[in-house]
């Protein structure tokens, strides 16, 4: 016999034939009964619906269907944290602000003509990334909350602030290198599975501009290097 801890409501489902399944307590001794279906869980009454059916007389086909649930979680809780508008447009907000930030620092003082070239660019290409989803919030009738830096950008900013010379290049060449690694899955992420058209066109646009600078950060290399 397989032994299996007590669920206190995994949302088990007993299948009946000729009546809706009625949502059970699902107890040690239920989890040995084939007729019983798992029930995925549900974000709302509209959302995707996971059933797995546990079938009749096959324990090994009853362990596959358990098995499955803590995917069905995961699918679901997945599904309740996607990405609002606002989200998405405070993470690129506080994204470009960020890049505009750090490269102006950069700026003022790196003499590796390669960085102050590419700082230059991020200062440009997140100045217009800023303007674009400005405009798409517009459109999509959203009101962007003020751009703010995140803990972590704060740190890295002050990271780099208080770095000096090649120092300071190799720091802001691998701060470049994780940041737009996070921005582009987060502008992936809105452009694929987003809920505001403006906002998913503008995602999609800045895409290819993120993959550019990322493939500069990989492929250059800089005095300090």
């Amino acid at each position: 016999m397989f032994s299996f801890p007590k669920f206190a409501a995994v949302g088990a489902m007993k299948a009946t034939r000729g009546s809706k399944p009625a949502v059970v307590r699902c107890l040690p001794r239920d989890l040995y009964n084939p007729g019983y279906l798992l029930a995925g869980f549900r974000r709302n009454p509209d959302s995707l619906r996971l059933l797995v059916w546990a079938g009749r007389g096959d324990s090994n086909m009853l362990i596959r269907s358990l098995l499955v649930v803590p995917f069905a979680l995961t699918l679901s809780f997945a599904a309740q944290a996607q990405t609002t508008p606002g989200d998405y447009l405070a993470k690129a907000a506080a994204s470009d602000l960020y890049e505009q930030t750090s490269s102006k620092l950069m700026l003022e003082s790196s003499k590796d003509q390669k960085v102050r070239s590419f700082a230059t660019m991020m200062v440009n290409d997140h100045s217009k990334s800023t303007a674009m989803l400005k405009a798409a919030a517009a459109k999509a009738q959203v009101k962007p909350t003020p751009p703010q830096l995140s803990p972590d950008q704060k740190a890295k900013v002050a990271a780099l602030t208080k770095a000096t010379g090649t120092a300071r290049d190799t720091l802001y060449w691998e701060q470049q290198k994780a940041a737009h690694a996070q921005a582009l899955s987060l502008h992936q992420s809105y452009a694929q599975g987003g809920d505001a058209p403006a906002l998913k066109a503008a995602a999609g646009e800045i895409v290819p501009v993120v993959q550019h600078h990322i493939d500069m950060l990989n492929g250059g290399t800089h005095a300090g290097r």
